[in-house]
């Protein structure tokens, strides 16, 4: 349906917002340049797999629906 497309959207822009603040939180409280570039590249990938994941979730709702009879 036509709902698809500004929820797959609105999911990306969720998880960019929040890796945005999450960063500038690592940057505030995180001394260490070293352990500040691990964290927020961690925190830059997890949010791109969680939206991946997220995205891949709708298109499996979307087009099989509930035919696989999980929610019975």
């Amino acid at each position: 349906s036509w709902v698809g497309v500004p929820l797959v959207l609105f999911i990306g822009l969720i998880f960019y917002h929040g890796a945005l603040g999450l960063q500038v939180v690592i940057e505030d409280y995180i001394p260490r340049p070293f352990w500040r570039m691990i964290l927020i590249s961690n925190v830059r990938v997890l949010s791109f797999v969680m939206a991946v994941l997220s995205w891949l979730f709708i298109i499996h709702i979307t087009i099989i629906g509930n035919e696989s009879g999980c929610l019975r």
